[in-house]
């Protein structure tokens, strides 16, 4: 089984979760997608039943370069999935 993966790279404030919102809506509407995010700006990723996200805070990331087993995976990140509301 084959699974897509798209690396969206970009400077702060260039649109990386404009365009990821708009995928989503326009492009991939209907699909599960999980973005993988190492920080976060102003702008927030839309709302979606099949949106997941997982954050991971620099701090953390600085801290335990590699992950060796899953409870250190578990304490670095934050997953947040549905319609929830900010």
């Amino acid at each position: 089984m084959r699974t897509p993966a798209w690396v969206i790279t970009g400077l702060l404030d260039s649109g990386k979760t404009t365009l990821i919102n708009r995928l989503v809506k326009e492009e991939l509407n209907g699909l599960d997608v999980l973005v993988i995010q190492f920080e976060t700006g102003e702008e927030k990723l839309q709302k979606g039943v099949k949106l997941h996200k997982m954050i991971f805070s620099k701090s953390c990331l600085e801290e335990n370069p590699f992950w060796y087993n899953r409870a250190d995976f578990k304490i670095c990140q934050e997953t947040q999935t549905g319609t929830d509301s900010d």
